[in-house]
Order: C-alpha cells, then structure tokens, then sequence
C-alpha cells in the first residue's frame, strides 16, 4: 500500500469517527432559548418575511451578526424540521476536521496529521460544540476554511485562495464576537507572504470582506441608542484565570460535569469515566508541541499556529487585568475558546510525534507515547458516547447543564399541534428558556398560533377565548404551584415522558374559563387606550381581583395603580402594581390578576388606573379620557 493511500485511508477514518461522534444520538441535542430563537429566525427567512440585519442578542448585550442566521438558512429553506438544521451544523463540524487534518498535512507532516485529526475527532468539547443549533457550534468550520486558505494563498502562492480568505474568515467571525481576536492570524500571514501577492488582489479581497460585512453595518446603525453592553457587575482575580482553565479544560477534554451535569456531578462521574490522569497527558503533549513547533518548523508557522492556539485567552486575560481600571471586562466561558480547539489539538498532534520519535532507536518510547495516546482517544470516544446516553436518561434540573433533549421536546409538540391556544404553567420563570412559550414558538411556527407564559410570579391566570391547552414542564423551579394546578390542571392530560429524575410534561385540554376563585363582579367595560379592558372586580379588605381583557400585544410594559380613595374622592394612599408583561397578550384573552393591598383607614372606593412603565412613565387614560375607574370598597369590620 503507498503512503499517500494510507494517509486517505487514515483520513477516512478520522471522518468516519468525527461523524460517529456528531450525527451520532442525533435526538440528544440541547433546545433551549437561544437555540429557539435562532430557529424562529430561519423560520421567518424561510417563509418570505424580511431578511434580518440583526441576529438574537448576545449575552452582553450587544446584538450578534444576522451572519448567524444567514448561514444556517440553507436547511431551513428545505424543511422546518430543526433535525435537519442539526445534522447540517454536524455535517460541517465533520468538515472542519477534514480541514484541520489537511491544514496538519500540508503544512506540518503525515503523522502530525493523523494524531490530530484523530485528537479533534474525538475530543469530548469540540464533539459537544458541533451538534446543536447555536451560532458557537457552526463558526469554527469557516475559520478553519479562512485559515486553510490564507496558508494556500500566502505561502503556496494561489491567488483565487488570497482574494476568498478574508470574506469567509469574516464570515466565521461575525457569528461569535469572541472569534474577533483572530484576526491577527490573517494579518501575519498576509505579512509574511507579502511577496507573493498584490494590492490589487488585497483590494479584491477586502472589497468582498466589506461587502460581506454591509448587513451588520446597517442592522447597528438601525439600532444605534437602542442597545448597549452589559458588563458583570464585580470584578474579582477570578475573571483573570478563567480563560487559561477554560483552555486547559479544553485541551485535556476535562471538567466536562459543570456544563454538562453541574446538578448531578456525582453520579455522572461515576457512570461516565473520564481519567483524568490519563487526559492530563493531552496537555502535557500540546505543551511539548509548542516548543517543538517552534524548534522544528518555520518560524512563520510557529508563530501562527500560536496566534491561533492563544491568542483570544490572552486577549481576554489582559481585558481582564485592566478590568479594575477600565471597568471593561468579560465573564468568559468555554465556548468562547471552540475556534481554538483544532490549534490545541494541532498542537497536541506535534507533541505527540516529537515525543514518539525523539530517540527513533529507542523504541519502547515510540509505543508508551502512542499506546497512551491510543488509550486518550479512545476514553475520550467513549466518554462522549457515555455522556450523550446520561443526558438523554437523567432530567438536569439547573440552567447550567444539559438541557431537555429536543427529541423529547419533539413529542411535546406533536401533542400540542391540534391546539392554536396554548398556556405554558411554570413556577418562578426561571425554567421558561428551557419549556417556555420560547421553545413552542419555534417548533410549532405559525403566525396564527399564541402561546403565553404564565409564572406563579405573575399573580394572575389567563384564559383564551377558544379551547386551549395547559402545559406543565418536568422541571418547576420556585414556590409552589397549587394555585395553578387548581385553575389549569383538569383531567386526563396528555402526558409526555422525558428523563428520569423529572415528572412529565402534561398538557390539560380545556374548552371554557376554568375560574373557581372569588366571584368577580361585572363592571360597565372601560376601555383603555393601550387597548386593555376593564370588565370586573373583586374587593375584599386586602385583597383585589381585577378581570381584563386583553388586546394584541405591543411590546410595552405597563403598570396597575391602585388609587386608595375616601368618601370625598380625595387620595389617601396608593398601591402600584406590575401588569402581566405585554409580549404574552393575545387578542381577546380573559387575564384575571390578582394582588394583596393596604388600604388606608377610611378608604371607601378604590380608584384602577395604568401607567406606561420605564424612564418616561405616563398615565393610560381611557377612551373617554378618564385615568382611574372607581370601583367600591368595604373594607372587613
């Protein structure tokens, strides 16, 4: 067999596994808030609406490149199954490691190129980075493409690679803003082959780098004054070394339990084994390959391959550190790292060999390096399979491991499809990105559809004017439900099962007001001119109960205030209440709230008024121009 066959052959399996690893458990993926929104988005595109000039909001506040979206559209112009979206995320993550092996084989050697491909195919981080819908999970196949072709072009001398690199680098670096910190690779390769090419053909390419930019640029100068970044409150030293153990987390395939299973550490430990001794050696290796790259290879591509092994853990490491001073800094996460895990690996590739053939007449050492690197891969392999199957049987109640997986959340909602009015019952709001009116707007999109969420916080019920469902999630967090369970939980629901460690989700079908609360007294409706309905009462000493109706909602938050009146109409205190938020009105739903008050002695009327909430409050009047509605009062002898 020639070489060059065995080198395909050992290319073929790397593939082979990568996408073992990635298509593999294919239900198993992660569906939460981001994921949702991102989904609806395509959604939109795919059903002729306005193409966007902005992604969702990143998590410091700034809106993401609507790149994000424009590149995950193909699927989704075929068909609104999200699986299909998901396979093809997975597809280009197994490209990126037929990249990483052809960068590792053109430019640093055969055996380099084997043991990191192999390092990339298997390592538990990047697998789990590659199979979801999230912008993090597709971006690192278009850098690895830019960073093959800035090689191609700048040192192999091919002009077509010179003038395409800079476009799909900013193609990739656009869906992630930490991806931003790359740029200095393009820059330094472009130095370096300075001779081999022409402003003429720069100016080609940066030409298509702006025109690849121009979307972003007009999606931030539409929303100029309207966003701003959010920065962590407290700075501590902690922020200072989070990026390195990030790093080496995600060289050594280690501390996989606190992203994946934070609230069940224990067991899954001992269900999944991760040896840690064992993948320790993946750094010890990655740290051998950082000198002997810069031993044995070009200094060009040395230096290159450092930039991009770390140059965005020291850019954040130095945000960090003048983080006191500036009041300028990032809490970081692994993922903000994903870009840099084939150079990590690269690295871990060149370790490897130079070790295994630092004394080629030895040759016990030769087989202890590779036996200890056969024995990563493969612990690494199972350790990815072990956890795929824990998270699909065991229920992550904390918003910091693995969420429902979406084929789960698939059978939901079929059981949900025949219903165009949906209700989602949950404790304090803080499982709503997980089971929320978020996710069923995605998976069930349909403009003609309204789902609305509804918390024990929110001190209220809501009842559409048609036939609806009620759906509780597996996992509520907050006080308890009781309250809710009495208004929306009839009989036989329909019951969808998910992990151990969980109930079910339910779904109550219900066909009229399921009110069983104080009887409400029916008042002369008066309208507001935000569009809400004022149709009866309930004031009973220190408690009220108001029932609205409810126009289309308008994005705005309001305010309830309750205006403690005497018998002369004069003023003698005030109540002030938040409305149940307006993203979550549907036209003519009944919404009853409910609200503990203290009326002052010698209050004998109670005055309903609203007010816009926010900087720039301003009274709701009613049609009629009136800003309180006076209801009566008696208070408890």
């Amino acid at each position: 067999m020639t070489s060059r066959r065995f080198d395909l052959l050992g290319l073929l399996f790397i593939l082979v596994v990568a996408a073992s690893l990635r298509l593999g458990y294919s239900g198993v993926i992660e569906y939460r808030k981001d994921e949702a929104e991102l989904t609806s988005i395509e959604l939109d595109i795919a059903q002729g609406k306005p193409i966007p000039f902005l992604g969702i909001p990143s998590s410091i506040g700034l809106p993401n490149s609507p790149m994000t979206a424009y590149v995950l559209a193909p699927p989704f112009l075929i068909s609104s199954d999200p699986m299909l979206a998901i396979a093809y995320i997975a597809v280009l993550n197994v490209i990126s490691v037929g990249l990483l092996w052809l960068i590792a084989y053109r430019y640093f050697g055969r055996g380099m190129a084997l043991v990191a491909g192999l390092a990339y195919a298997v390592n538990p981080w990047a697998v789990m980075y590659s199979r979801k819908i999230w912008a993090q999970d597709y971006h690192t196949p278009f850098i690895l493409l830019a960073i093959f072709l800035m090689l191609y072009g700048f040192i192999d001398r091919k002009r077509w690679a010179q003038i395409l690199c800079l476009p799909i680098l900013l193609i990739g670096l656009q869906i992630h803003f930490a991806s931003w910190s790359l740029v200095p690779i393009y820059l330094w390769l472009v130095w370096r082959g300075r001779k081999n090419t022409t402003w003429r053909i720069l100016a080609i390419s940066g030409l298509l780098g702006i025109g690849v930019l121009i979307p972003y640029g007009i999606g931030i100068a539409q929303s100029l004054g309207n966003v701003r970044a959010i920065f962590p409150r407290n700075w501590s030293t902690d922020l200072i070394l989070q990026p390195a153990q990030h790093v080496a987390n995600l060289t050594t395939g280690l501390q996989l339990v606190g992203t994946f299973a934070n609230d069940r550490a224990v067991d899954f430990l001992a269900q999944v084994p991760q040896p840690a001794v064992l993948w320790t050696f993946s750094g010890l290796f990655a740290l051998v390959g950082v000198i002997a790259v810069w031993r044995k290879w070009p200094r060009y591509l040395a230096f290159m391959l450092s930039l991009w092994a770390f140059i965005t853990v020291a850019f954040i490491m130095v945000v960090a550190v003048l983080g006191q001073t500036t009041s300028i800094w990032i809490e970081t996460w692994p993922h903000y790292y994903i870009p840099s895990i084939p150079a990590l690996c690269l690295l871990i590739g060149i370790g490897v060999v130079a070790i295994a053939t630092w004394r080629p007449h030895i040759k016990a050492v030769g087989i202890v390096t590779g036996g200890a690197t056969a024995a990563i891969f493969v612990t690494q392999f199972l350790a990815v399979l072990g956890l795929l199957n824990y998270v699909d049987t065991h229920l992550m109640t904390s918003g910091s491991s693995f969420g429902i997986p979406i084929h789960y959340l698939l059978n939901v909602r079929d059981a949900l499809r025949p219903y165009q009015d949906i209700v989602v019952v949950n404790g304090d709001g803080r499982d709503l990105p997980a089971t929320g009116a978020v996710i069923w707007h995605s998976l069930l999109h349909d403009g003609n559809r309204c789902i609305r969420d509804l918390t024990l916080l929110d001190s209220a019920a809501v009842f559409p004017s048609g036939p609806f469902a009620a759906v509780f999630g597996p996992i509520q967090s907050g006080a308890d439900l009781s309250v809710l369970k009495g208004i929306y939980q009839g009989t036989n629901p329909v019951v969808v099962d998910v992990q151990q460690g969980g109930e079910p989700f339910q779904i109550y079908p219900l066909q009229t007001i399921p009110w069983t609360g104080a009887i409400i007294n029916d008042l002369e409706p008066s309208h507001f001119i935000n569009g809400l309905v004022l149709t009866g009462y309930n004031a009973a000493d220190k408690r009220l109960i108001l029932r609205w109706v409810l126009p289309v909602r308008n994005g705005i938050s309001y305010t309830t205030v309750i205006s403690y009146l005497s018998a002369n109409n004069s003023v003698i205190g005030q109540h002030k209440e938040p409305f149940w938020q307006s993203y979550n009105w549907c036209t003519n739903d009944t919404l009853i709230d409910w609200m503990n008050i203290a009326p002052p002695d010698g209050t004998t009327q109670l005055g309903i008024g609203m007010e816009s909430s926010g900087k720039n409050r301003s009274a709701i009047t009613t049609e009629t121009g009136e800003t309180t509605i006076i209801i009566p009062f008696s208070p408890a002898s």
